[in-house]
C-alpha cells in the first residue's frame, strides 16, 4: 500500500556517531517514513531498557550502525547497542547492518581506549557480520545513500505491517459491519448476564462457631498465687498472733523493689492458670454450611483466632505450662506463720497436720520442721510444654490445627446445597484475656472466583 509508513529503529553508539545518526534520520524522513532512536524521547520514570524494548517491538525494521566505540553498558556488562541488536534478532525484526571501514581515519573520541571495551567492540563487529549481508561505509553521506538503497529493497522484499491513517485502512462498509457486530455482541452479553442473574446457581458457604460466646474467665482463679503487698487488715485471724510485723514490712519492701519482675511473674501466673484450670475451656462447635443452590466442591476454610485465646487438639492437649519462678526469695509471711502454727506429718501413704509440739513420720522416728518437709510425700508440680511448641496435627480426615499460629484449617471434598457439617469434638479453646475480640475466616471452593472473608465477633466474659 502506497500510503503505508514504516517505523525504523536506529541503533548505534551516540557521541561518536552523532552526525551520522542525524543524517540517517533526515534521509528516512525524506523517504516519508518514521525514524526512531533513544535521543528522541526521555526515559522518564520508567526503566530505560523497558522503553527500548517496547520501541523495538513497535518498529518494522532495525538499522544497526557500528563504528569503533562500544558505548555505555548495562548492569550485566553488555553494551546497550549490542543488547538492542540481540533483542531485534530474538523478535525476528528485519535487520540492516552498516559497519564503518577499518581503514577510516579516527579521532580520539571515535575509538575506545579501554582494552576491555576494545575487545568487546571488535567481537561485536564480528558478530554483526555473521549470516547477513553487511554494507561498509566511510563517510556520513555514503552511509545515508547506502541506507536509502537498502531500505527501498527491503520494503519490497520483506514488507511489514507498517502504519496507515485510520480512514485509509478500513472502508466505510467494513466500518459499518464492525459497528453492527459490536452492537450485536453487546446485546448478547447483556442477555447472558440477565440469564446468569436469573438462574444464580452457585454455592454459598458460611461458617459459624456456635458456642464461642460461652468463654468465661474466673478472675479469682486467674489471679491465684499472685504476688501482692500484704494489707494488715486482710491477715487471717488465725494467723495474726504468729505474724511478725518486720517480716511483713520486709516482704512489702521487696515487692516494691522488684515491681517489674513481679509484674512479669503475675502475667505468667495468669497464663499458667488460664491453661491449668480446664473448667474454663470449651470444645468448639464449628458449623460449615452451604446455603446456595448447587453443591460446593473442594472446600477450604481457614479460621484464625486472636491472641486472647489458645487452641489445642482435644486428644493431644497440653495441660499446662511451666510454673514460673517466684522472684521473691523471702518466704511469704502467711506461710511462715503457718509454719509456726503447724507441722506436717507425711508418708508415701498419708499426710496429716498436728500440733506444732509433735511430729511423727511413718517408717521413721526423725522429727523435722515443716520447712524441711514441705515436699515429703507430695506430688511434684508437672512441668508441661508451652503451647507455642505444640506442632500442627491432623484431625480426622478434613481438619488441621496449628496451635502456634492459632489457626484451624478445614478441607472438605464436597458439601451439598442446603446441608451443614459440624466439627464439634476436636478443637479446644482456652481463654487468656477478657474483652471483645474477632475471629477471621477465609472460605473458598472450586466454584468461587475468589475467596470470601468474614469475621466472627465474640466476647470473653470475666466473673
Amino acid at each position: 500500500m502506497a500510503d503505508k509508513k514504516y517505523q525504523i529503529f536506529i541503533s548505534s553508539t551516540y557521541n561518536d556517531l552523532k552526525e551520522e545518526r542525524e543524517l540517517v534520520m533526515k534521509t528516512i524522513l525524506e523517504m516519508y517514513h518514521i525514524p526512531i532512536g533513544m535521543e528522541l524521547f526521555s526515559a522518564g520514570n520508567e526503566d530505560q531498557w523497558e522503553i527500548i524494548r517496547d520501541t523495538i517491538d513497535d518498529s518494522d525494521y532495525y538499522i544497526l550502525i557500528l563504528g569503533f566505540r562500544y558505548g555505555s553498558v548495562t548492569d550485566n556488562g553488555i553494551g546497550y547497542t549490542e543488547k538492542e541488536f540481540d533483542y531485534a534478532q530474538e523478535k525476528k525484526i528485519p535487520i540492516l547492518t552498516f559497519i564503518k571501514n577499518e581503514n577510516t581515519p579516527l579521532t580520539n573520541d571515535q575509538r575506545e581506549n579501554d582494552p576491555d571495551l576494545i575487545n568487546k567492540i571488535n567481537a561485536f563487529r564480528e558478530t554483526a557480520k555473521k549470516n547477513r549481508i553487511v554494507d561498509f561505509w566511510t563517510t556520513a553521506e555514503e552511509l545515508a545513500k547506502k541506507i536509502t538503497i537498502a531500505l527501498t529493497k527491503i520494503f519490497r522484499k520483506i514488507p511489514q505491517i507498517g502504519w496507515i491513517k485510520a480512514d485509509k485502512g478500513v472502508s466505510p462498509k467494513v466500518l459499518e459491519e464492525i459497528a453492527t457486530l459490536s452492537n450485536e455482541r453487546r446485546e448478547l452479553e447483556e442477555e447472558l448476564r440477565s440469564l446468569r442473574t436469573a438462574t444464580n446457581r452457585k454455592p454459598k458457604l458460611g461458617l459459624q462457631i456456635l458456642n464461642i460466646n460461652n468463654l468465661v474467665l474466673n478472675n479469682s482463679i486467674m489471679k491465684e498465687n499472685y504476688i501482692k503487698p500484704i494489707d494488715s487488715n486482710n491477715i487471717p485471724s488465725d494467723l495474726k498472733e504468729f505474724i511478725d510485723e518486720n517480716e511483713v514490712k520486709e516482704f512489702n519492701e521487696e515487692i516494691k523493689s522488684k515491681h517489674i519482675e513481679i509484674e512479669e511473674y503475675n502475667q505468667k501466673i495468669y497464663s499458667y492458670n488460664a491453661l491449668k484450670y480446664e473448667e474454663q475451656h470449651i470444645v468448639l462447635d464449628i458449623l460449615l454450611e452451604n446455603s446456595g443452590t448447587i453443591k460446593a466442591n473442594n472446600i477450604y476454610a481457614d479460621i484464625t483466632f486472636p491472641q486472647s485465646v489458645d487452641i489445642y487438639e482435644k486428644d493431644n492437649k497440653p495441660v499446662g505450662i511451666s510454673l514460673p519462678k517466684n522472684p521473691i526469695e523471702q518466704l511469704h509471711p502467711f506461710k511462715s506463720a503457718q509454719e509456726k502454727k503447724y507441722y506436717i506429718v507425711g508418708s508415701v501413704e498419708t499426710i496429716r497436720r498436728i500440733n506444732k509440739d509433735e511430729i511423727v513420720l511413718s517408717h521413721s522416728n526423725v522429727k523435722s520442721p515443716f520447712s524441711q518437709m514441705v515436699n515429703l510425700g507430695s506430688t511434684p508440680v508437672p512441668i508441661l510444654p508451652e503451647l507455642s511448641k505444640f506442632k500442627m496435627n491432623n484431625l480426622l480426615r478434613y481438619m488441621g490445627i496449628d496451635s502456634k499460629k492459632r489457626t484451624v484449617k478445614i478441607n472438605k471434598e464436597k458439601l451439598l446445597h442446603t446441608r451443614v457439617v459440624h466439627y464439634n469434638e476436636e478443637v479446644v479453646i482456652a481463654p487468656l484475656k477478657a474483652g471483645q475480640f474477632a475471629i477471621d475466616v477465609s472460605l473458598f471452593c472450586e466454584e468461587y472466583e475468589a475467596e470470601e472473608r468474614l469475621t466472627i465477633p465474640f466476647e470473653i466474659k470475666e466473673i
